[in-house]
């Protein structure tokens, strides 16, 4: 294992732990850590820049995967429709179409889908198999599993509510343990997902991430108490010029802490080692494994995001409520960030639909069992 791995693995498993990917807590940043934090130095701290964000953050190394013989576990997993796709293709079939899912699928998950009145065949074998595939990570990654909503349901609040209670059903049934606190459901950032964050979260039913690239989506996310809030850096420097990414990192943090409630704050899509290094402070930064090499080899860095009394001078900009209305949303974020969210939304559905064709192309190929 490279030293970098090995400081990173150490970061979501050390003193830290409360605050790495998939911790348990939910403990909410109170007044008197708020000062705490505020009153930290923020000067370099370890011998290398890795050194300084594991310091006041966690880097994250992206690049594990559970399949990885590497010997380090990996810190997370995604289940989506495209990873499911993928790994039914994994070996041919020439038999029955149930032998196509009895790998993903039990004998009796098989049936029941079979019989399932009012829902799709193939969405029922799906959800199902990623519930098993979510289970068997889980026992893989030291922090959480990320479950992709379906499509279908990113305009519809009540729809996306049932959805992720219905997957948390079938966790706890195929064994994963507290599936609530084990899985992170992703929810893309529209008007009805924002919604549907609020309510799961509150009730604590289910922990959520909401992927953001502008201000509005950060204030609505943060205001629904979302569990991450994942700034997506690469996306915001397209949309919005360069260094837009790490602006919104700062000001997600300093929005989280203003709150008081439970975000935490991720930075995704992190391109270079410049970038990372100015992210320091945020509470993980997502990086491949050969940015995070290279930060081990760098001088530390000081603290650019948090660590700094929290200024009211931008309180104006920062209080869009989530119940203003879906136009009101969009209008605060923008054309061009709601068409990235369609888009993203649009390439979830296509996945789907490709799983679907090709379990139909299956059934047709080899027959009923």
């Amino acid at each position: 294992m490279s030293v970098a791995r090995g400081v990173a693995r150490t970061a979501l498993g050390g003193p830290r732990k409360a605050r790495r990917i998939g911790a348990a807590t939910t403990v909410r940043r109170s007044v008197a850590r708020r000062a705490a934090l505020a009153s930290l130095a923020t000067q370099p701290v370890g011998g290398s820049a890795l050194e300084s964000l594991n310091a006041y953050g966690a880097a994250v190394d992206v690049s594990l995967h559970p399949q990885d013989a590497t010997g380090a576990p990996a810190p997370s997993a995604c289940v989506n429709a495209a990873s499911m796709l993928h790994a039914f293709r994994s070996s041919d079939h020439t038999g029955p179409v149930a032998e196509a899912v009895y790998a993903h699928l039990s004998r009796e998950q098989w049936a029941a889908c079979l019989q399932e009145p009012g829902y799709s065949l193939w969405s029922c074998v799906l959800d199902t198999a990623s519930a098993n595939e979510a289970a068997r990570l889980a026992g893989e990654v030291t922090g959480r599993v990320v479950v992709a909503t379906r499509a279908r349901h990113a305009h519809d609040e009540e729809g996306l509510v049932r959805w992720c209670e219905h997957m948390l059903d079938l966790a706890k049934s195929v064994g994963v343990k507290q599936p609530h606190k084990k899985l992170l459901f992703r929810i893309p950032a529209t008007y009805e997902g924002l919604a549907a964050v609020e309510r799961l979260e509150s009730r604590g039913t289910a922990q959520c991430d909401v992927s953001t690239a502008c201000r509005a989506h950060i204030q609505a996310a943060v205001n629904a108490d979302a569990s991450s809030v994942t700034v997506q850096v690469g996306a915001a420097d397209a949309l919005m010029g360069e260094g837009a990414g790490v602006a919104l990192v700062a000001e997600a943090y300093e929005r989280a802490e203003k709150v008081g409630g439970k975000s935490k704050v991720c930075a995704a899509s992190v391109r270079s080692a410049d970038k990372a290094a100015a992210l320091c402070g945020a509470d993980f930064v997502l990086l491949p494994q050969s940015i995070i090499a290279e930060l081990a080899q760098r001088p530390p860095v000081p603290r650019t995001v948090g660590g700094h009394q929290a200024t009211d001078n931008n309180e104006a900009t920062l209080s869009l409520p989530v119940d203003g209305g879906r136009a009101a949303l969009e209008a605060a974020a923008g054309s061009e960030v709601t068409r990235a969210v369609e888009l993203g939304v649009s390439a979830e559905a296509e996945a789907e639909k490709e799983f679907a064709a090709y379990m139909c192309r299956i059934y047709a190929s080899c027959g009923e069992a």
